[in-house]
């Protein structure tokens, strides 16, 4: 009997990064440097957006495979890192108490008050110059509100908003003097001023009218509502395409923060891959300065297709113009080798599904939204008759697919090809447990949790949604 060898998450991510830079622009490989003929070249070619923020946790957490896909982190691009919802973090900096400026409900700050500017000012100097608050030296700081659809609503920022006829408008107004005074002050010590990013996301997603921005103030555009599995253009998408122009056209310092994972569950593949290149472009075209087009930054491992979505980031965001069928059979072809064209089938058919299902609850938000319906499954348990019957025989015959697959690559002592189809075929295992436990039956379903629960440890996945460790779903499942 032929031993197995033991194969780990960094020989699967090393094939990963080969494919990529079989076909990656070279420029990418190391900035401003390229390898020709084992000479040294500069390049001049230029991406599409300056920035491009590592979003899959496994490509942010390795140094080689950021550098090899031509990414970066949020440090390089801001000097706050990961941190953007620090409202009420920079006012309680060093024990202040704040509760006085809050707003009536105290989800959020109120900025219209001098009381709330001033605290917010003198506790910022200090903040910024904190190594466990602001860990590079990046130029751009974000500041922004607190992570809820809240909003001050007290006299006075009511009137800002009737005047300018938006909410942002009193916290525009707010980091323009916050910007003024730090920078004085920076300068008056020999420090470089910085450019503080206003986060315009829930309430402040609408851009006021009649005011402008200095050139020490830029904006954070995430548009969260809209709906990324259709075009910007398209008509669900105008009012959000319109919020981002109007940001666009007050400021030369527009970062972009985009949707591209399902915040509810890991395990179902958010379907951008057609619509991808056309929000670049138009990002582009608008002249960010940086995109953090969000997935998973928190789980160790690419799932639901998320590699394939890892490497298309990577090329689009260079070149939004790139030829995205030529890149998938590439991608397919190096990444599968020998299994290349029955998993790219899988994923077809799989994205026909997905349409299929949206296109039959498209005037409802909830199901193409990135949090809501379709990751929950409600839209499938509302499905009876053919339609559903017609869902379980694709999942089974999928399920045959990976099987089959993950068996021949064993067979062939190709551990490293096993652990990538048993990645892929996690989001289709998870389908029948949830969705058609019923039609395969309580014995059947309980060792496919068990199988899930196998695959899941060996590939390191620990979540399972947003803010929820894979643990929670093993409590769920009893395994």
């Amino acid at each position: 009997m032929t031993k197995r060898k033991a194969v780990t998450a960094n020989v699967v991510l090393d094939k990963f990064l080969r494919v990529c830079q079989k076909t990656i622009n070279p420029a990418v490989l190391a900035p401003g440097v390229t390898m020709r003929k084992g000479k040294t070249e500069k390049v001049t070619e230029r991406p599409a957006i300056e920035n491009r923020i590592a979003t899959y946790g496994e490509i942010r957490n390795n140094k080689k495979y950021r550098r090899g896909l031509g990414m970066v982190l949020p440090s390089d691009v801001y000097r706050t890192g990961d941190i953007y919802h620090n409202a009420f973090d920079i006012m309680s900096y060093g024990g202040r108490d704040f509760s006085f400026c809050k707003s009536v409900n105290g989800k959020q700050l109120c900025y219209s008050k001098e009381e709330t500017k001033k605290i917010f000012i003198g506790n910022l100097e200090d903040w910024l110059e904190d190594p466990l608050k602001c860990r590079s030296d990046a130029d751009a700081v974000v500041l922004g509100i607190e992570d809820n659809e809240s909003w001050c609503d007290c006299p006075d920022c009511t009137a800002f908003k009737k005047k300018y006829g938006s909410d942002s408008a009193v916290m525009l107004l707010f980091i323009g003097d916050v910007a003024k005074s730090v920078n004085r002050k920076r300068m008056l010590r020999g420090k470089k001023p910085l450019v503080f990013v206003m986060f315009a996301y829930y309430a402040t997603s609408e851009p006021p009218k009649g005011l402008s921005v200095g050139e020490d103030v830029g904006i954070l555009v995430a548009p969260i509502k809209m709906r990324f599995r259709s075009s910007v253009f398209a008509p669900e998408n105008e009012k959000y395409k319109m919020q981002v122009e109007g940001w666009a056209s007050l400021t030369s310092n527009l970062y972009a923060w985009t949707y591209n994972f399902y915040t509810r569950n890991s395990f179902i593949t958010y379907d951008t891959f057609e619509t991808m290149p056309i929000l670049y472009k138009w990002l582009t075209g608008l002249g960010v300065k940086a995109l953090y087009d969000q997935t998973e930054s928190y789980q160790p491992v690419a799932v639901a297709w998320g590699r394939f979505k890892a490497y298309l980031q990577s090329e689009l965001q260079w070149n939004p113009d790139a030829d995205v069928q030529k890149l998938r059979r590439i991608w397919f072809d190096g990444y599968f080798e020998d299994h290349s064209e029955i998993m790219e089938k899988v994923f077809t058919e799989t994205l026909a599904l997905y349409s299929l299902i949206c296109s039959r609850h498209i005037s409802e938000p909830a199901y193409s939204e990135i949090g809501e319906e379709i990751t929950l499954f409600s839209c499938i348990q509302k499905e009876g008759g053919e339609l559903r019957k017609e869902l379980f025989s694709a999942l089974t015959e999928w399920l045959d697919v990976f099987e089959r697959e993950i068996e021949r690559s064993r067979a062939a002592d190709r551990m490293s090809m096993s652990r990538r189809i048993e990645l892929e075929s996690l989001q289709y295992l998870y389908w029948a447990i949830e969705v058609f436990h019923a039609e395969y039956g309580e014995s059947r379903v309980q060792n496919m949790k068990k199988l899930f629960k196998e695959r899941a440890e060996a590939n390191k996945v620990a979540y399972c949604k947003e803010n929820c460790s894979i643990g929670e779903l093993w409590k769920r499942w009893d395994v």
